[in-house]
C-alpha cells in the first residue's frame, strides 16, 4: 500500500545516499511488515462494498510522504537498521529465485 511504499523509497533512497545499490525487490523488503497509522477525518468515505479501503489520496500521498521522510531520518542515524534490512531483503529475494 501507499504508506509502505515510502519506506521502499526511504531504504533505496537511503542506500543511494550511501553510494548503494537500491533493493530491487520492493515486496521482499515489505514482505513481514505492517504500518499502523491514525488519522482522524470528520467524514470518511470507503471504497467498496466491505468498505476496506479508504477513499482520499491526499491523504495516502501524505502519508507515503510523511513515512519517508521519517523512515529516511531513521535509517540514516540507524545504518545498523538499514543493513539489516538490505540483508534480509536480499536473502528474501535469492530464496525466491530457488523455489
Amino acid at each position: 500500500s501507499s504508506d509502505l511504499s515510502g519506506l521502499t523509497r526511504a531504504v533505496n533512497q537511503s542506500l543511494r545516499d550511501l553510494g548503494r545499490t537500491p533493493v530491487s525487490n520492493g515486496s521482499a523488503l515489505l514482505n513481514g511488515l505492517t504500518a499502523c497509522v491514525a488519522i482522524w477525518v470528520d467524514d470518511p468515505t470507503f471504497e467498496g462494498p466491505t468498505r476496506t479501503r479508504f477513499q482520499y489520496a491526499a491523504i495516502e500521498g501524505t502519508v507515503e510522504s510523511l513515512v519517508y521522510h521519517a523512515g529516511k531520518d531513521y535509517l540514516s542515524k540507524h545504518p545498523s537498521v538499514l543493513e539489516a534490512i538490505v540483508i534480509r531483503t536480499r536473502s528474501k529475494n535469492l530464496s525466491n529465485r530457488r523455489t
